[in-house]
């Protein structure tokens, strides 16, 4: 009898397992439904892109993706205002979005709101720590804020993560006889 009950209590739980698993992603219908706004992203047309991901955005106001794309695209177009406050939407709807943050953190650093930006990388590092670009970017704010020495051993974990750009930034201070 407690061998039937337990083969039945595994069934279910299989059974509402799968049913969760095989639930569409609402991020993965947005990427579907974004294609030719992806696309016209891929290509750098990010002028082309924005009304489409504002039509998208119209009808589907909580669309991660989308809020994130719009966010690309006005970060490119130097419309930095507008990159942060759709980064802000996107991750009140996901609070787990480091591409988010490092973008909201690129847009405060062309603002030159440096303090704003390092709590930004710092974030975008936390949530993906195979990331090299966070610890590049938090290395030139330190940088920019005049403290070397962390911005010489961010800049050294992104470059042993494998960040072109972090050798790149280390040879030119290297040479330009800021650090030995």
């Amino acid at each position: 009898m407690e061998g039937v009950f337990l083969i039945l209590v595994l069934f279910f739980y299989l059974l509402v397992r799968m049913l969760f698993w095989l639930r569409p992603d609402e991020r993965r219908k947005d990427r579907k439904r974004l294609a030719p706004a992806l696309e016209l992203l891929a290509c750098r047309q990010f002028a082309e892109a924005l009304p489409l991901l504002d039509a998208h955005l119209a009808q589907h106001p909580r669309s991660v993706e989308g809020l994130l794309a719009r966010a690309r695209c006005h970060f490119e177009e130097k419309e930095y205002l507008l990159c942060v406050a759709d980064n802000c939407k996107a991750i009140n709807q996901d609070s787990h979005l480091p591409q988010a943050y490092l973008l909201k953190g690129k847009a405060f650093f062309a603002m030159g709101h440096l303090d704003e930006a390092l709590v930004e990388f710092d974030r975008a590092a936390w949530y993906d720590r195979e990331n090299p670009e966070p610890y590049t970017w938090r290395g030139l704010v330190h940088r920019q804020m005049g403290q070397e020495g962390k911005a010489y051993a961010d800049l050294q974990t992104a470059l042993r993560m494998g960040d072109e750009n972090a050798s790149f930034y280390l040879r030119t201070a290297a040479y330009s006889g800021t650090w030995r």
